[in-house]
C-alpha cells in the first residue's frame, strides 16, 4: 500500500471535515441572526476555462460574486457571502439565477451577527456545498485511515 497517498488522503479528508463542521456549525448559528434591509451594490457572473473531468471534454466553469451594503446601530457596512456554505459557482443557468434574484440596486434582506455586523448572510442557514465538503472529506479520513492501518501491518 502506498503510505504517501494515505497520509496525504488523511490530512485533505481531515480537512476538508473541520472545514465543513465549522461551516455547518456557523450557518445554523446564523438562523436566529436579525436582520436589517440593504441593497445590491455589485452583482457579477464571471465565466472561467473548462473543467474536464479525466481530460475528456469539458464544461466551463461559471461563478457569481455580490456586494451588499447594508446599516446597523448608525454603522455602514459592506458584505458578499449568500449564505455559509453556498459558493455560487456551477452552471451558467445556476449562476444566471442567482444574478437574477441579486440583480444590482435590488433591495434584500440582510441577517448580520448581532456581535459582529461585518459578519452577515443574504441567506440564513447553511448550503450545499458545506454538507458535500463534509462527506467528501468524511470518505477521504476513512480512506486514508484504512491505507495507513493496511500499510502498517
Amino acid at each position: 500500500m502506498n503510505l504517501g497517498g494515505g497520509i496525504l488522503s488523511a490530512v485533505l479528508g481531515l480537512w476538508a471535515s473541520v472545514y465543513g463542521l465549522v461551516t455547518i456549525r456557523r450557518g445554523l448559528g446564523a438562523r436566529p441572526w436579525p436582520s436589517v434591509s440593504g441593497r445590491i451594490t455589485g452583482s457579477t457572473v464571471r465565466t472561467r476555462g473548462r473543467i474536464k473531468p479525466l481530460g475528456v471534454g469539458g464544461q466551463r466553469f461559471h461563478d457569481f460574486t455580490v456586494t451588499y451594503s447594508y446599516e446597523v446601530r448608525g454603522s455602514a457596512w459592506r458584505g458578499h457571502r449568500i449564505k455559509f456554505g453556498e459558493y455560487g459557482f456551477g452552471s451558467y443557468g445556476d449562476v444566471e439565477a442567482l444574478k437574477d434574484r441579486y440583480r444590482e440596486g435590488a433591495r434584500v434582506t440582510v441577517y448580520y451577527d448581532p456581535d459582529n455586523p461585518s459578519d452577515a448572510v443574504l441567506e440564513p442557514g447553511v448550503g450545499s456545498d458545506a454538507w458535500v465538503g463534509l462527506g467528501v472529506g468524511t470518505v477521504l479520513l476513512a480512506a486514508g485511515i484504512v491505507i495507513l492501518t493496511h500499510g502498517l501491518r
